[in-house]
């Protein structure tokens, strides 16, 4: 069969549909969501294409393959016939054959906002690069939901997970700890990693904020950051803004610290309530992107000037900084780098390569804008 005759048959299929759809007037009393039902066809298969294109089967398989010798004209025509007939090559029984997946897992903590982006952007990256493919999970900050996002990656045999350094549980981490594949934490580095960890210290990013105000001649700074028992990203990041505290010899004031669940709403009610109390306060981290735009628009509509009232500096980047009515100072948190380097460590792993190191550290940075 030629292209035109297999384009032939593709139209009289189509003719049948339109056929179908005019039978169907204004009057008839169908339920709106039946019109939209779809009639299921097989996808175009290699010997679909070897038909259009008059070439042997055999040969349409080695033009799909990159190393395979084959003349460029005739990889260059088979393509072309299949894309014009939309074949695409069937992965899973390339999969199934060679005993390889070429598929990759990624975790995330959430997907309620835009912050972990530039990591997911940073691992796709390398796993296009490389030709695999990488399925995601969202566990919500939730790590009672981290059990289902990695069992469901394992169903479909993927050949390392990216998971996020929140903390497990202990069931979670024993579990993990068992598992046969490469394992990366990513983001805060842990402790404890359960198998190799690429990120930053959350401690370092909660200290290197505080020092900026401290520097600034702030002395009655306050927080608003995420609920401790949640992840161990607040804890740390508080921990390295306690250590900052303590090391210019400042205390730490319980009114001048918010836990917050991880949604804007929460960090301005964190806000009101240290707005609310009566020592008040001179500078404030914020120590999360999700509330950082936010939480410096409200301290202008309180009437605050800042920096001149309340130095602001935040911890992790918002795109939107340089655009506030006063640019955030932030932290810089290297997600994309971290997506990257993970992704390479997976693909090395996978393809049995030898690691130099079980943790790679990446460091954070402070960015200066005019706010802190």
């Amino acid at each position: 069969m030629s292209l035109a005759g297999y384009r032939a048959g593709t139209e009289q299929r189509r003719r049948e549909d339109s056929d179908l759809s005019r039978t169907m007037t204004k009057n008839d009393k169908i339920p709106p969501t039946a019109a939209l039902t779809w009639r299921a066809r097989a996808m175009p298969t290699m010997d679909d294409v070897a038909r259009a294109s008059g070439f042997s089967q055999m040969t349409v398989s080695r033009a799909f393959d990159s190393a395979a010798p084959i003349r460029r004209e005739t990889r260059e025509r088979i393509l072309e016939v299949a894309a014009a007939i939309g074949y695409f090559p069937n992965r899973a029984a390339s999969n199934l054959a060679s005993q390889r997946t070429r598929t990759f897992g990624i975790i995330l903590p959430t997907l309620q906002d835009s912050i972990y982006l530039p990591f997911v952007e940073g691992a796709g990256r390398v796993f296009e690069a490389h030709r695999c493919d990488y399925l995601l999970q969202s566990i919500d900050y939730t790590k009672g939901r981290e059990m289902h996002a990695i069992s469901s990656l394992l169903a479909h045999r993927v050949e390392a997970i990216l998971l996020p350094s929140i903390g497990h549980t202990v069931a979670t981490g024993r579990f993990l700890r068992s598992l046969p594949i490469p394992l990366i934490e990513v983001g805060n580095l842990p402790a404890k990693p359960l198998k190799l960890a690429v990120g930053h210290s959350d401690h370092e990013a909660g200290y290197l904020a505080t020092r900026r105000l401290i520097e600034a001649g702030r002395r009655r700074i306050a927080i608003i950051c995420g609920e401790f028992g949640t992840t161990t990203n607040a804890r740390d990041r508080f921990n390295g803004y306690r250590q900052a505290m303590s090391d210019a010899g400042l205390s730490v004031a319980d009114d001048r610290t918010a836990q917050v669940e991880h949604a804007v709403d929460a960090g301005l009610e964190g806000l009101a309530r240290l707005m609310r109390a009566k020592r008040g306060f001179d500078g404030l981290v914020v120590a999360g992107e999700i509330w950082s735009a936010a939480v410096l628009l409200s301290l202008l509509k309180y009437g605050r000037r800042i920096p001149d009232d309340i130095a602001v500096v935040g911890v992790g980047r918002v795109e939107l900084s340089p655009y506030l009515p006063v640019p955030l100072t932030y932290v810089d948190l290297p997600r994309r780098e971290t997506g990257t380097r993970s992704a390479e460590l997976a693909i090395a792993l996978s393809q049995g390569r030898k690691v130099k190191a079980r943790v790679e550290k990446i460091p954070v940075r402070l960015v200066e804008m005019a706010s802190g």
